[in-house]
């Protein structure tokens, strides 16, 4: 393959951007696409050229076949699809911009290559899941879909998400028929297909994989870092939410999935990390625990954001949080990324060694 080249769509902080210089170093982002002027400015402060901050619905093929790009990156809204929605799909006015991409492909005279879109799980029980897949079959794309977490790659964060991988070309390791995405990793799953693995022992494997993750887990940290100012839990909060506040230390396994409400709401938002004794007993000393929110550095960390990513100054912690709530996980999307542009290569059978 000769230098690969991009387009980022629904870039966000630029997720999607870091996953890709980790499989492909040499790789190029032609350009980036979003309308959140918050996301443009971080992603601009770390990679030094501002997204195009246009309404994707409107971009047409021959505007896409200038690019000539190799690969589409695609985290379209996940609004449409989420459990606590309304589940609209298709039919919900954010999808439009990605239907009509959809559109496009079919009409362009260099479509690319690859692509890669991760949304949230549920999507692929939904109307627009099916749309896609009719889109990619019609278009000659050999499709592979898995659903993974950060949990699988030894990184202690739950943040599970479906991922849809599309190749002009055969995909490095053919998975067997089944009703519902893989959940293998990449690299374990090409080193079960050298098996010829069925998909009983694909099922299998990856669960002894998440099995014995849980027996040796990374750390949420390995010391608890000064807390910044800002990030204590006031004591009304945890006077009226200590019934659903999931509290970790630095030596937990696992920390709950950050939205974009964390800091804001209580429920559901994301793990508290107890900077205190983690001996003590939640209903007797909730402020010997000293429970705090998890800085946007260190939920940036979990993301698998490279340390030389950094918010700029002027962001307060609400928008950073906001920012990596509509994020991604770095290390899965890299590894996809691997497996992915592998596709047609012979020596594909020996990648996962």
């Amino acid at each position: 393959m000769g230098h690969l080249t991009a387009l980022e769509f629904y870039s966000g902080i630029g997720g999607m951007h870091c996953a890709l210089k980790l499989a492909a170093p040499t790789a190029s982002v032609l350009d980036a696409f979003d309308i959140n002027h918050s996301a443009n400015q971080c992603y601009k402060h770390n990679f030094g050229k501002a997204p195009k901050q246009v309404d994707i619905e409107h971009m047409k093929a021959a505007q896409l076949d200038v690019y000539a790009a190799d690969l589409w990156l695609l985290a379209p809204p996940c609004q449409p699809f989420t459990r606590q929605g309304a589940q609209r799909g298709a039919q919900d006015n954010r999808s439009r911009s990605f239907l009509s991409l959809l559109e496009q492909i079919p009409a362009m005279s260099q479509p690319p290559s690859y692509l890669l879109l991760e949304n949230v799980v549920g999507f692929e029980t939904s109307d627009m899941h099916r749309l896609l897949q009719q889109c990619l079959a019609a278009a000659g794309y050999y499709v592979a879909e898995f659903v993974l977490s950060p949990l699988q790659y030894g990184i202690p964060y739950s943040r599970p998400r479906y991922f849809c991988l599309a190749s002009k070309q055969a995909l490095p390791a053919a998975l067997p028929a089944a009703a519902q995405p893989c959940q293998c990793t990449p690299s374990l799953l090409l080193q079960l297909q050298q098996q010829q693995a069925g998909l009983q022992t694909l099922t299998a494997a990856a669960q002894q994989a998440m099995q014995s993750l849980s027996s040796h887990p990374q750390q949420v940290a390995a010391a608890v870092p000064d807390p910044l100012a800002g990030l204590w839990v006031p004591d009304e909060v945890l006077a009226k939410h200590a019934e659903v506040i999931d509290v970790v230390t630095g030596a937990s396994c696992s920390c709950n999935c950050f939205t974009k409400a964390y800091g804001r709401l209580a429920r559901g938002a994301g793990s508290l990390l107890a900077a205190g004794d983690p001996a003590c007993s939640l209903a007797a000393a909730w402020r010997q625990l000293q429970p705090r929110h998890f800085a946007p550095a260190e939920i940036a960390r979990m993301h698998s954001f490279p340390t030389s990513f950094t918010f700029p100054d002027a962001m307060t912690p609400r928008q950073c949080y906001k920012l990596l709530g509509n994020s991604l996980s770095v290390a899965v999307v890299a590894d996809l990324l691997k497996y992915l542009l592998l596709s047609g290569s012979p020596a594909a059978g020996a990648a996962g060694a």
